[in-house]
């Protein structure tokens, strides 16, 4: 038998969805013949049919569901159009109420897939000093894309370096290999320094009142000119062609550079002799960096001609200062002129007036442990003559002694003085026998010998 039904039939307990050729088996009681009923069945849904394009988004992404088929069309959505655009943000079903004919109404559904976006990170807000740089990093994601793109070395890597003049948020698009899109957002705000020239910008009203007007240019323009001296909000009043007001508020935030001091010691040195350059920002956690790639806040040098170092110092705050010192080098030779020569008659006086040039390299102090010693009748104590900074050491004290025609062990403080006539030594705790720390020099001459102490404050 030839049967029409809307969307299923059911026949003999068996519901049948699709139109096709059934067959029904009836067994004879008694023994008889076994009779075979066909069904041919045409099922109106057949001729219906719902597609969506694409059938998998990324979640938030839109697709298109099309019916066709039918006369009419109720979506689940609500609305009654062929066609209808749905973004699900999770794998979603729905469903369309098709008139294909005046008694048959078919309800067809359908899939929509997602995949889920990448969990793209720009990283935490930051600051820097305006000229300064700051590397950005993204994460999350196979590629990456960044705007505004004039202040990046490289908007297409995940960890370009930003250079902003002014304050700027900037976005990170993020794909991954499913093609879904991500974004993400950091803001870089300039570190205002005390002294800086900036501007600021109003908009949305036809005349302007800024409040305070304390370092501005012009307190009634929309963009006037600041030198910033210190931390401050700004109130800007902006009116109307009908005179109607609004206000909006900026803060400048103001930052000191560090009070960077380069001194070297010494400041002159003979070729062949080491200086130290030594850099004070004062209190706090600093960063140094010297042009040699040094990050320690002194570096021991030995230039063989007069040079110039400098040092970047990096606050807290994230600003920084440059600061240079220069190390004289003279020549390692010592000269003498006392003039040319003169006639003189007889009973005559003459006065020389020498003139001295040039320098021999500085002394190296060696540290050396001493045994016990016996001092004896050659050393000549330092603090003997009551002057200056050796007035203030005698007795027990630590002091520096001189050695003359000192050739052996015998009654010296080291227990093996240099050959030559003469040194001097430092005796660190005199007064306690055995084990002595020294500090002994290399053969020096009698005369000239000049002893420099360095010190440092932290703190």
């Amino acid at each position: 038998m030839d049967t029409v039904a809307c969307q299923s039939l059911t026949w003999n307990g068996n519901t049948y969805t699709e139109s096709g050729t059934y067959y029904w088996y009836s067994e004879s009681p008694g023994g008889g013949c076994d009779s075979v009923v066909t069904l041919n069945l045409i099922l109106r849904a057949d001729s219906v049919n719902v597609q969506a394009s694409p059938e998998i988004v990324c979640s938030g992404s839109s697709t298109t569901l099309t019916a066709t088929g039918g006369t009419s069309y109720v979506w689940s959505t609500g609305e009654n159009t062929p066609s209808i655009t749905v973004s699900p943000t999770d794998t979603t079903t729905y469903t369309v109420d098709i008139e294909h004919h005046a008694t048959c109404t078919a309800t067809i559904p359908i899939t929509v897939n997602t995949f889920g976006l990448p969990s793209v990170s720009a990283g935490s807000d930051n600051s820097v000093c305006i000229g300064s740089s700051i590397n950005l990093s993204a994460t999350g994601a196979s590629t990456y894309l960044w705007t505004p793109t004039a202040t990046l070395s490289d908007s297409a890597i995940s960890n370009p370096v930003a250079t902003p003049t002014t304050n700027t948020t900037y976005i990170v698009a993020g794909t991954d290999v499913n093609g879904c899109t991500n974004t993400d957002t950091i803001t870089i705000s300039i570190n205002s320094l005390i002294g800086d020239t900036l501007q600021l910008i109003g908009s949305g009203g036809s005349t302007y009142s800024w409040l305070p007007t304390t370092g501005l240019s012009n307190p009634n323009i929309a963009n006037p000119t600041l030198i910033v001296s210190a931390t401050e909000t700004f109130t800007l009043t902006g009116t109307d062609a009908n005179g109607c007001q609004n206000t909006d508020q900026i803060t400048v935030s103001a930052k000191q550079v560090p009070g960077l001091n380069v001194t070297p010691y010494p400041a002159i040195i003979c070729n062949g002799s080491s200086s130290l350059a030594y850099a004070s920002a004062g209190d706090g956690q600093f960063s140094y960096l010297w042009d040699d790639g040094s990050t320690s806040q002194s570096i021991n040098v030995t230039p063989t001609q007069t040079t110039t170092y400098s040092v970047i110092v990096t606050g807290p705050n994230g600003c920084s200062s440059v600061g240079t010192v220069t190390i004289t080098v003279e020549p390692n030779n010592l000269s003498a002129d006392i003039g040319g020569d003169r006639a003189l008659c007889l009973g005559d006086s003459l006065n020389f007036d020498a003139s001295i040039s040039g320098c021999t390299p500085s002394t190296t102090i060696n540290s050396e442990l001493f045994s016990n010693s016996n001092y004896g009748p050659n050393l000549t104590s330092f603090s003997s003559t009551p002057t200056g900074f050796w007035q203030n050491v005698g007795g027990d004290d630590e002091q520096w002694f001189g050695q003359s025609n000192a050739t052996n062990t015998s009654f010296t403080g080291p227990n093996s003085p240099n050959s030559g006539n003469g040194y001097i030594y430092y005796e660190a705790n005199r007064g306690v026998t055995n084990d002595i720390a020294y500090l002994e020099s290399g053969t020096i001459s009698s005369t000239n010998v000049v002893v420099d102490f360095y010190y440092f404050m932290y703190g």
